[in-house]
C-alpha cells in the first residue's frame, strides 16, 4: 500500500491525485471509495477529474472514464484498472499492483 494523502485533503477536494503512482482516489456520493489508474487506456495520457460530472476524461483523445472505471466515450476501449484502497491513521492508502 502506497499513501496518496490525508483524509482531510479527502474530504476538502473530493478527489486525491498521486502523479508519481499514476493513481486517483475519488470519494463517491455513498460515502464509498474509488481508486483507479490515472493513465487513459488508450495511448496512455494522464486523465483529468471533472468534479461537475463525476468523471475521468482524457485531454489527448477525449476518451471519457466512469469512476467504476468503464468506458464511458472512445476511442479507449478498455476499462481502467481499479486498486484496493483504505483509510488507515489518518491517511488513504492504495494497493497498486
Amino acid at each position: 500500500f502506497v499513501a496518496v494523502g490525508s483524509i482531510e485533503a479527502l474530504k476538502t477536494e473530493g478527489f486525491l491525485i498521486s502523479e508519481k503512482d499514476n493513481v486517483i482516489v475519488v470519494s463517491n456520493t455513498d460515502n464509498t471509495l474509488s481508486a483507479l489508474n490515472l493513465l487513459c487506456t488508450h495511448k496512455s495520457c494522464a486523465l483529468e477529474w471533472e468534479k461537475d460530472s463525476q468523471n475521468l476524461v482524457c485531454p489527448c483523445h477525449d476518451s471519457k472514464f466512469a469512476i467504476d472505471g468503464k468506458v464511458l466515450n472512445g476511442p479507449a476501449d478498455q476499462p481502467l484498472s481499479k486498486y484496493e484502497v483504505k483509510e488507515e491513521e489518518g491517511q488513504i492508502l492504495v494497493k497498486i499492483g
